[in-house]
């Protein structure tokens, strides 16, 4: 009796541990929502999958040139295909000095494919009020500790270097009048 009571549960299977065709049509609609696979070949370059920037509340995408022109009071993300581990930022004026900022960061969710196993590293940088219109300024992804930066699994990267310039002011600054 017991074998068959398996048997039937092998053959039919349970109403409640099986999946039936509803349950099938809704995973084969998950796996359409989920993107195709990238493999991005290892060359040495960190690769950004984006860079957006936040200004008065409205957040676009910014095509990556020689040199990008932002306002000054603008928040960048950036969001690199490689999770890296030994890598700092730093925001540098045209004179190669230091320019204060505040930063996040943090790992992006797993990806599929052959190369890019775990996901990237995202950036939230929001430059200090010393950022001058009309001044060039360098957002730089360096190694912290070692050479060369590296990701999870200790593959050495380049420096990825990002050339901003600040947009000028469309309105004239006042000038201040004694009386």
């Amino acid at each position: 009796m017991l074998i068959l009571g398996m048997l039937a549960l092998i053959i039919g299977g349970c109403g409640q541990c099986g999946t039936g065709p509803e349950e099938e049509e809704e995973a084969h609609d998950a796996r359409a929502d989920t993107p195709e696979p990238v493999d991005i070949p290892y060359d040495g370059r960190i690769r950004l999958v984006s860079l957006e920037l936040e200004h008065d509340g409205d957040r676009r995408q910014l095509e990556i040139g020689e040199s990008l022109e932002i306002p000054a009071n603008a928040v960048l993300y950036l969001e690199t295909w490689q999770r890296l581990d030994d890598h700092r930022v730093r925001l540098v004026d045209g004179a190669d000095r230091l320019v204060p900022f505040d930063l996040e960061t943090g790992p992006v969710a797993t990806r599929s494919g052959p190369s890019v196993e775990p996901g990237g590293t995202w950036f939230r940088l929001t430059p200090g009020e010393e950022l001058r219109e009309g001044r060039s300024y360098t957002v730089r992804i360096e190694p912290e500790l070692a050479e060369r930066i590296t990701d999870h699994l200790g593959r050495d990267y380049e420096d990825l270097v990002i050339e901003l310039r600040l947009m000028e002011s469309a309105e004239p600054e006042e000038d201040d009048e004694d009386e």
